[in-house]
């Protein structure tokens, strides 16, 4: 090899360290890579040609097409030492990762303690530990047998009257009772305690609201008659209930909202109903258990519970 070709490799190979785009560049002759295929250049130039076919995809490509090439120079990019975190950041990157891995395994034991579709008793079971823990009223929630839930005395025949009845939260009830073949006009009188007349009138048809130019009831025990009033027919039917201190019914009222509040929706009207009945609102928690059903109307809690307040309240009948 000449003195001319050790030059011209040595400034080829100078400039293809200072830019790797070797292509652009000036190559290799033919001698030049004839010897280098050969075998016949120094070890040197030898290392300096293999280092420019390392980065010259044309030169490398002509050496490959003439026989076997392997670079006996391996070149690998330089991976920069990646800093450290300054001190004062290291105790921050911990506390981080202890709270992500904290919240991960919170994460991970809620969805396995959640049931994705929970029926009406754990639903039930869950509101009630959840209310009875926040107010001592409710601490009874979730632990009602309806079948053994109190009876109210009513008169069973053609006519009955089938409200009001139990304790009322209103102090001006609607009453309604039962129709009787042939009659349309009924004679209505509320008495109190004491056998006195509070309410009397005539009215047609089957219920009777409370006359606005009357005033509510007091506190206290009242008893209901319906009469019907016909030449074909002279039947009554009584009923008794109760109007209940005003403590008593704003307790239940504040109950029943905190029931609502923060209960599951999907049961809240269940849980009033079975409240309003343990305290003896009856009417009450038979409106409650109709309005569950009726979003849930094949539910069997619901159907029990509505079941055992018509039992209770005389309406089963119907």
């Amino acid at each position: 090899m000449t003195t001319d070709d050790e030059s011209r490799i040595g400034w080829l190979l100078e400039h293809t360290e200072q830019d790797d785009a070797a292509d652009d560049g000036p190559h290799l002759d033919d001698n030049l890579l004839t010897g280098f295929v050969e075998g016949a250049l120094p070890a040197e130039l030898r290392d300096r040609i293999d280092a420019h076919l390392v980065a010259c995809a044309a030169c490398r490509a002509e050496v490959v097409a003439r026989g076997a090439w392997e670079p006996s120079v391996v070149y690998e990019p330089a991976v920069p030492d990646q800093p450290e975190p300054e001190s004062w950041l290291r105790p921050l990157l911990a506390v981080a990762a202890a709270i992500l891995l904290a919240v991960g395994v919170f994460l991970l034991d809620d969805a396995a303690g959640v049931d994705p579709e929970p029926d009406t008793a754990t639903l039930v079971a869950r509101s009630a530990k959840r209310l009875g823990a926040a107010d001592a009223a409710l601490a009874e929630l979730g632990t009602m047998d309806w079948s053994a839930l109190p009876k109210v005395d009513v008169e069973r025949g053609d006519l009955r009257v089938t409200a009001p009845a139990g304790k009322l939260l209103v102090l001006r009830p609607r009453i309604t009772w039962t129709p009787v073949n042939g009659v349309t006009r009924f004679r209505v009188a509320v008495r109190n305690d004491l056998g006195d007349v509070v309410l009397e009138q005539m009215v047609a048809g089957t219920s009777m609201d409370w006359p606005l130019d009357a005033s509510g009831l007091d506190p206290g025990t009242y008893a209901v008659k319906v009469t019907a009033d016909s030449a074909l027919a002279r039947v009554a039917a009584r009923r008794a209930f109760t109007i209940p201190p005003d403590a008593d019914r704003e307790a239940l009222a504040t109950e029943l909202y905190l029931i609502r509040e923060g209960a599951d929706p999907a049961v809240a009207e269940l849980l009033v109903a079975e409240h309003a009945a343990r305290r003896g609102y009856l009417a009450v928690a038979e409106t409650a258990a109709m309005a569950f059903l009726s979003t849930a109307p094949d539910d069997p809690l619901g159907r029990e519970a509505l079941a055992a307040l018509a039992a209770a309240l005389g309406t089963d009948a119907e």
